[in-house]
């Protein structure tokens, strides 16, 4: 009994205790006993996590001789708190490794920590471990499994994962919402919320979320409005979505209420609304919101001195930006790119370029800032010598650059695509608007060929292509005059991705029918349209029909022409047909041709 009131004394005291005894107050818990050693250890743990000092639990687990199941659990616990999920991983390796079985806790830790990572090879592998251990019936570890199969976007398994547990309670069914709200699954996520049994702020707040991820603004301030209870977390969504899709104004009026009601003002609140004010270029509010912050003490946290430093650069007040950025006594990297996005924008390039230099730790944002900046300014020299110092090519930095040879190279096309595609075989990671660049690159460089190369490499490296992407694909089957090609894209946009096409594919089909003289049949494709011709594609049919010498289906094309740009009345009044068909010409060549986008927004 003596040595039971030694341990509990020493629990008693591991707020007090120093984190480098640790190991040694562990090895004298665990001496005795097995199992009450271990027990005593994992609670020194437990005391550890609870007072949010993971690194000192980690120390315990390093000093126990004998650990179990629970013990593991901490130290993957401490992991994930500290941020090292690939160690909480690992850890949850080991444990299988030393031969014990994984309990709920063991597999919701370890696929939280899956899920952060996006590795959804060794997810489905702690799932099937889960599977064998009966263990997905439980209602924590489904709601962790609903989230990493969201994370690694398997859209397909969520609802198969929610279906297997026994009892699903409010935390699974925020899982599941959230998971389609993360996938932009917005329609289906208001399916599962008006179904909810019962909701909590965090059900309201992820539906609100949902509308903002795809900018359904309206909706998403009508269902705040009907929230019966609202957190700081509700305001900083519904806030931060205001101000990301510019709308400053109601961002800040929307403060003001949160203020009226008496609600908590936090730190990423405030952020947003200094962020509002910065849209606004609004000096005044700019101020007013500063003076908040000093009075209110926010002035100290780091983000807000931040942004801060951006609201007045954004307002293109420069020096005053140097003078809050000159006043922080801790730089972060956050801060330092702040000042020099503000002298890129005031177009001080080299001051930019100096602050930079004077960096000691850069980031992505860094490099990818000075970069733009570089392009911004013409400088197209100096953005690519300091891309090839890039310690990590990224896909932003990347993109900006293949855009510009693209867009610039019209004078080389081969030569410039060449650099374009030495650049994208050097980025570790590409997304769809970097395939989309390189592929609309192609395209209109002429080169089709190596346009439908990229996309069937898109589509070996698992990337899904999107309206864009076919829109590249069409474009350069156009140029090229490749009729059964085209419609086999054009018709596994839908069959195979679900894609619509819109009226600039059918734009594009239409131009390659016109392109090889068969205008029945492009006339045949703009019937079955869903929507009506606009003037690029009369505009396609015309000509071809002034080629062809089909007078009939010209007048027509020159007739719709005109009732959608009644200003081409002048140029063909009184004219006979072929003239109207020859002026008609004229103009799409000069005015009216259709600039089609080249990479997704």
């Amino acid at each position: 009994m003596r040595v039971t009131a030694r341990r509990a004394g020493v629990l008693g005291t591991v707020d007090s205790r120093p984190t480098n005894s640790l190991a040694d107050a562990a090895r004298a818990l665990c001496g005795s006993s097995h199992d009450e050693g271990i027990a005593s250890g994992n609670r020194l743990m437990g005391a550890h996590l609870r007072a949010g000092r993971p690194g000192a639990a980690r120390e315990v687990f390093d000093g126990m001789p004998r650990r179990d199941v629970v013990s593991w659990n901490s130290l993957m616990a401490a992991h994930a708190r500290e941020g090292a999920h690939q160690e909480a991983a690992y850890a949850f390796l080991e444990l299988r490794r030393c031969r014990l079985r994984p309990d709920h806790t063991s597999f919701s830790t370890v696929l939280s920590a899956v899920a952060r990572l996006e590795a959804l090879e060794l997810g489905r592998c702690v799932h099937g471990l889960a599977l064998k251990a009966c263990s997905t019936g439980n209602v924590f570890v489904g709601a962790s499994l609903v989230t990493m199969y969201a994370s690694c976007g398997v859209f397909a398994c969520l609802q198969r994962v929610f279906d297997g547990v026994d009892a699903p309670n409010v935390a699974l069914w925020n899982a599941l919402l959230s998971g389609l709200v993360m996938n932009h699954r917005v329609a289906d996520a208001r399916m599962v919320f008006d179904q909810m049994p019962g909701r909590n702020v965090v059900s309201w707040t992820a539906m609100v979320k949902g509308y903002v991820t795809v900018h359904e603004v309206d909706l998403a301030l009508e269902l705040f409005d009907l929230m019966p209870m609202k957190n700081s977390v509700s305001w900083c969504v519904i806030i931060g979505g205001l101000v990301h899709h510019q709308q400053f104004r109601e961002a800040i009026e929307l403060f003001k209420g949160l203020m009226r009601n008496g609600d908590e003002v936090t730190n990423a609140v405030l952020v947003k609304v200094v962020n509002a004010y910065a849209g606004l270029k609004s000096i005044g509010g700019g101020r007013c919101i500063h003076g908040f912050s000093v009075k209110c003490g926010f002035v100290l946290d780091l983000i807000i001195e931040t942004s801060l430093v951006a609201m007045y650069c954004n307002s293109l007040d420069i020096d005053e930006a140097q003078l809050e950025f000159d006043k922080l006594d801790r730089k972060h990297v956050g801060s330092w790119n702040a000042i020099i996005c503000g002298y890129i924008y005031s177009d001080k390039i080299d001051e930019a370029r100096e602050l930079f230099d004077s960096m000691t730790e850069r980031d992505k944002v860094s490099w990818n800032s000075m970069i733009n900046g570089y392009i911004r300014d013409g400088r197209i020299t100096d953005a690519t010598e300091l891309y090839s110092r890039m310690p990590e090519k990224n896909v932003e930095a990347a993109t900006a650059l293949m855009s510009w040879f693209v867009d610039n190279g019209m004078l080389d096309k081969a030569r410039d695509m060449f650099y374009t595609q030495n650049i994208f075989d050097q980025m570790g990671k590409r997304d769809v608007v970097t395939w989309n660049t390189i592929i609309h690159g192609y395209a209109f460089s002429s080169l089709g060929e190596n346009a439908i190369e990229m996309f069937e490499n898109m589509k070996r490296a698992q990337v899904d292509p999107d309206d864009i992407t076919f829109l590249g694909v069409l474009s350069a089957c156009s140029h090229m005059s490749l009729l059964e090609e085209a419609k086999h894209f054009f018709n596994a946009m839908t069959r195979d991705h679900g894609i619509v096409p819109n009226i600039t594919h059918y734009a594009c089909m239409v131009d390659l029918f016109c392109r090889r003289g068969m205008v029945e049949e492009a006339e045949g494709l703009m019937k079955s349209m869903p929507f009506e011709p606009d003037s690029a594609i009369w505009t396609s049919l015309l000509s071809s029909c002034r080629l062809s010498g089909n007078d009939k289906l010209a007048e027509h094309a020159a007739s719709q022409l005109i009732a959608i740009n009644p200003v081409l009345l002048y140029f063909t009044n009184g004219r006979s047909v072929w003239y109207q068909n020859t002026m008609l010409y004229t103009v799409r060549h000069s005015c009216y041709i259709r600039q089609y986008p080249r990479c997704s927004p």
